[in-house]
């Protein structure tokens, strides 16, 4: 069984998504498993639905889970040291691709 997982930051507030188990009180990045047949890009996309909007899937596993909006500062402080590398990676990404969109993209 493969999983999937993602870093979802909104271009325009430039927030980071993070997920909140109350159950285990923790925070984490979007994700889940991919469903036999399913292709990655279509997990992922399917997982940030499922675990981000509101009403939740009814999912028992994720009946704690509430999604939140914080800035990078914010989202560095509340993850385990594992996650906070990849939020690093992820913004220096997110940072060089805006960079690049202003300067070519029109």
């Amino acid at each position: 069984m493969l999983g999937v997982g993602m870093v979802i930051i909104q271009p325009e507030t430039e927030k980071v998504v993070l997920c909140y188990d109350s159950r285990r009180k923790h925070y984490f990045f979007p994700k889940g498993r991919k469903d036999a047949g399913e292709a990655m890009e279509t997990a992922v996309l399917r997982e940030a639905y499922e675990e981000v909007r509101e009403e939740g899937t009814g999912m028992p596993d994720e009946q704690s889970y509430t999604s939140h909006l914080f800035s990078f500062e914010e989202a560095f402080q509340k993850l385990d040291v594992d996650s906070q590398k990849i939020l690093r990676y992820a913004w220096f990404l997110f940072q060089e691709t805006t960079q690049y969109d202003k300067m070519f993209v029109q």
